[in-house]
């Protein structure tokens, strides 16, 4: 929340929310899908997400995302 400074003054924190994470929301099928796949291959749901993520978003695709931003 904030913090009283020596003297009394209330100060609230000014830092911004620097996640380095995102969620994704998924259906109950591909949950379930991924989970029997993770528990086959002996990987986590996160770990088929990001490599199918990593497979659909080149670094290319990811460029040109952050070019039209700029714009």
């Amino acid at each position: 929340m904030g913090e009283l400074e020596p003297g009394g003054k209330f100060c609230m924190s000014q830092q911004i929310d620097k996640k380095k994470t995102i969620q994704v929301r998924i259906d109950v099928f591909w949950h379930r899908f991924l989970k029997v796949l993770g528990a086959q291959s002996g990987r986590s749901i996160r770990d088929l997400i990001e490599e199918v993520l990593g497979d659909y978003y080149t670094l290319e695709d990811f460029s040109e995302v952050e070019r039209r931003k700029i714009k």
